[in-house]
C-alpha cells in the first residue's frame, strides 16, 4: 500500500507543471491608504509564550497575542544566528496534518515557522459585513505577531515569508498587500472574487443554502451582501509585488474554483506558478513537493536580502 502511495505521489509530482514570472510585469501599484487604515496591527493587552515539547532540532511554544492563538515552531542554532520566519496559513478546517510537515520542511532548514490560527468564516450568521470585519480581525492578528517578531532577539525580522492554502492563501494575499514586512509569499490554491467564490465553491454550499433560505435571497441579492467584503484579494491584487509571489494552482479544483485561481493569477500580473494535475482535496498528496519547492523559493529568496 505504502508503496502504491509513493508510486502516485511521484507520478502526479511528474504532471506538475511551472511557469515563469510575465516577461512584462512592471510591478504593483501603490496601496491606497484605507487599506492599511482598515487592517493596522493592533497594540496587544497580553502576550504569552509558552513551550509545548522539545524535539531534537527544534523547539515547539504556543504564542497567544489577546485571544489569537499561533503555534511556533523554532529551529535550534546558537545563541547569536537568527531564524527566518515563515508564516503558515492553514485552510478552513485547520489541516494539522499539512501544517506539521510544512512547518517540519521549515525547521529542518534552518527556518522557524509560526501556524496561525484560523477564525470561523462559513457560520451562516456571518454575512458580508460580518465577514468583512472577521478578515479585518485576522489580518490585524497577523501584524500584530509581525510587530512581536520584531521584539525577539532570535528571529530575523529582514527576512519574513509566508505560506497559505486554500482560505489560508486567500488571507495571506490580502496581508501581503497590506504588510511590506513579509517580503515573500507561496499562495496554494487560493482565490479571489470572493462572492463568486462562496456561490460556486462546493465547500460553501451549506452557508449558501441556509443563508438564501433564512434570509429569502436569491443569487443576486447574497452576491450583493457579500460585496461588503471591502478586503478581496480581487481587489488588493494589483497591490501585491509580483515578483515576490510563488503561486500553486489545481487544474480540478471545485472548492476554489481553478477559474478563480486563474483570475487572481492574472490581475496580481502573472506571478511565478506551479500548476498541479489535482482538485482541492486531493492536492495534499503533493505537499511533499511543495514543500520542497517551498524550501527551494525561500533559500532564494532570502539569499538576495
Amino acid at each position: 500500500m505504502r508503496k502504491t502511495l509513493w508510486a502516485l505521489v511521484i507520478a502526479l509530482s511528474a504532471g506538475c507543471t511551472s511557469v515563469p514570472l510575465n516577461k512584462n510585469y512592471k510591478g504593483p501599484m501603490p496601496l491606497p491608504q484605507e487599506y492599511n487604515l482598515l487592517t493596522a496591527p493592533r497594540k496587544p493587552e497580553a502576550i504569552s509564550f509558552v513551550l509545548l515539547e522539545e524535539q531534537q532540532n527544534y523547539s515547539v511554544y504556543s504564542l497567544t497575542i489577546d485571544r489569537s492563538k499561533s503555534i511556533v515552531y523554532l529551529p535550534r542554532k546558537s545563541r547569536h544566528e537568527k531564524s527566518p520566519v515563515i508564516f503558515i496559513t492553514p485552510g478552513i478546517g485547520g489541516g494539522e496534518v499539512v501544517n506539521n510537515i510544512l512547518a517540519q520542511g521549515c525547521v529542518d532548514n534552518g527556518l522557524a515557522a509560526i501556524v496561525l490560527d484560523q477564525p470561523s468564516f462559513l457560520d451562516p450568521e456571518n454575512n458580508g459585513q460580518e465577514l468583512e470585519l472577521i478578515f479585518e480581525q485576522a489580518t490585524r492578528n497577523s501584524r500584530a505577531i509581525i510587530d512581536w517578531i520584531y521584539s525577539q532577539p532570535n528571529l530575523d525580522h529582514s527576512r519574513i515569508g509566508s505560506i497559505g492554502y486554500s482560505m489560508g492563501a486567500i488571507r495571506n494575499m490580502i496581508l501581503a498587500a497590506v504588510e511590506p514586512r513579509i517580503k515573500s509569499h507561496i499562495f496554494i490554491m487560493g482565490g479571489g472574487n470572493l462572492p463568486e467564490i462562496i456561490l460556486e465553491s462546493l465547500e460553501t454550499q451549506n452557508y449558501v443554502w441556509q443563508r438564501k433560505k433564512k434570509e429569502h435571497l436569491d443569487d443576486s441579492q447574497l452576491i450583493n451582501d457579500l460585496e461588503n467584503i471591502i478586503l478581496d484579494p480581487a481587489d488588493l491584487a494589483p497591490y501585491i509585488n509580483a515578483r515576490d509571489v510563488l503561486m500553486v494552482i489545481s487544474r480540478f479544483d471545485a472548492i476554489v474554483p481553478t477559474r478563480r485561481q486563474e483570475e487572481i493569477r492574472i490581475l496580481m500580473g502573472g506571478p511565478k506558478t506551479i500548476y498541479i494535475p489535482t482538485g482541492h482535496t486531493t492536492g495534499a498528496i503533493t505537499i511533499y513537493y511543495l514543500r520542497k519547492k517551498m524550501v527551494e523559493f525561500y533559500k532564494q529568496e532570502f539569499s538576495q536580502e
